[in-house]
């Protein structure tokens, strides 16, 4: 069995997520957050999403996600660098980003909260 290799905790979270970019601005995605931890969270997408990332010039690949803890009313605003997407079907897609925390309190409330979160979390 491979060693966990994690800096930070990975918890699965159920949230909803918008994903703007930079070259759009006004275009917003609505996905949805399965796990989140301080530093990257992974989301499910769809093919219009991913496209439209692979569109930028450089690399890498930025957005900028916006969403809130099922628990918890802090609404958090992060830039977002892709790491990894996979695809599950034709439409569907995973994919893995690296957050850029603004300041250090944000990041370590992010991590507060995932710690203290509810045994039963996710959408409605």
């Amino acid at each position: 069995m491979a060693s966990e290799r994690r800096s930070f905790p990975r918890y699965l979270v159920q949230c909803p997520v918008i994903v703007t970019l930079p070259d759009d601005p006004n275009a917003a995605f609505k996905v949805k957050a399965n796990s989140l931890s301080r530093t990257s969270i992974q989301i499910e997408c769809n093919q219009e999403l991913i496209t439209s990332l692979l569109r930028q010039q450089g690399l890498p690949y930025r957005c900028h996600l916006t969403f809130t803890l099922p628990w918890h009313e802090q609404n958090f605003a992060v830039d977002a660098t892709v790491v990894t997407h996979r695809r599950l079907s034709q439409q569907d897609y995973v994919l893995v980003l690296l957050l850029r925390h603004q300041d250090g309190a944000q990041e370590d409330l992010l991590e507060q909260l995932l710690g203290a979160r509810p045994t039963t979390i996710g959408l409605d």
